[in-house]
C-alpha cells in the first residue's frame, strides 16, 4: 500500500488538478445558468451557500475528534523518555 505522506508534491499536484477542474466545471455551469428566472436564482443561491457551509463544516467535524483522540492517547500513554 502506498503511503501518500511520503509523496507530498504528488498530493499537492493531484489536489490542485482536482480543484482546478472543479472550478472550471462550476464556472461553465454558472455561465449556462445565467438566464435563470429570478425565483430560481434565489433558490440556487440558497443551495450554493448551504453547500459551501457544509464544505467548511465537514472537515472540522472529522479533524476535531481525531485530534481529541490523539491528545487523549498521549495523556493515557505518555512517551517514555
Amino acid at each position: 500500500m502506498i503511503n501518500l505522506t511520503h509523496y507530498p508534491l504528488l498530493v499537492f499536484a493531484l489536489s490542485f488538478l482536482v480543484l482546478w477542474l472543479s472550478e472550471r466545471i462550476g464556472s461553465s455551469i454558472i455561465k449556462r445558468q445565467r438566464n435563470m428566472a429570478e425565483d430560481v436564482r434565489e433558490d440556487f443561491g440558497v443551495i450554493l451557500s448551504a453547500t459551501l457551509t457544509q464544505g467548511r463544516l465537514f472537515p472540522i467535524m472529522f479533524v476535531t475528534p481525531t485530534l481529541l483522540f490523539e491528545n487523549r492517547n498521549q495523556d493515557i500513554h505518555p512517551a517514555s523518555d
